[in-house]
């Protein structure tokens, strides 16, 4: 619904067209705020979810929040809500697109041509806490009742979940599961292009559940 972008929004969203499409148990991937969105499903829902993978998230609101409220977070949501919903020509000529993968830039810009700017209007202004309120993660894990694989970028190249963010989520998990992707950041892999690591990941996972 255009207007509504916080968590709370995103996992009604999901919800509607999770239960319309799937009458079976699903595997769930999600990766950065979209884990979120499955571990959130997972728990409102668990005869309906099979497993989750939770990709390069931070696990607790208060990180999250954290990671909005950080100056180098609030210029570049400043950047791309800028540029969010404006022709793909002008995206492509800003300085924002100079420091994005070139495997990847032609689907960032058309992407970020369909973004509607109020979509980053908690993170433009640094409002972390306001982006999460009533959106409690340690609630959400410990009703998490499925397998979760927890898969974490290499922090030299700009991952986010830390051996805490790993902890926290292994102190309130069921069934929880850890591998970290060696010279990949963020993005997994999936943001240059280059997603094999985190492909054998999730398949060995997936097998793992048979």
């Amino acid at each position: 619904m255009p207007g509504s972008y916080l968590p709370k929004d995103y996992c009604r969203d999901a919800e509607e067209l999770l239960c319309d499409r799937f009458d079976e148990p699903t595997i769930l991937f999600g990766h950065s705020a979209g884990g979120l969105l499955a571990l959130w499903y997972a728990a409102s829902h668990p005869d309906r979810v099979r497993a989750v993978i939770n990709g390069d998230l931070f696990c607790s609101t208060d990180r999250l929040a954290a990671l909005i409220r950080r100056p180098q977070s609030v210029a570049l949501y400043q950047a791309l809500q800028s540029l969010a919903g404006q022709p793909t020509d002008r995206i492509l000529a800003s300085p924002l697109a100079s420091q994005m993968p070139s495997e990847t830039l032609s689907e960032w810009s058309v992407a970020s041509s369909l973004l509607d700017p109020t979509t980053l209007s908690h993170h433009a202004v640094g409002d972390g806490p306001g982006y999460v309120a009533g959106f409690d993660m340690d609630a959400i894990h410990t009703q998490v009742t499925c397998p979760v694989l927890l898969v974490s970028g290499d922090p030299t190249y700009g991952g986010i979940m830390s051996e805490e963010d790993v902890s926290y989520a292994f102190d309130r998990l069921a069934d929880a599961h850890h591998t970290r992707l060696d010279g990949v950041g963020h993005g997994l892999g999936l943001s240059t292009a280059r997603p094999d690591q985190l492909l054998q990941a999730i398949h060995v996972f997936i097998e793992s559940l048979a």
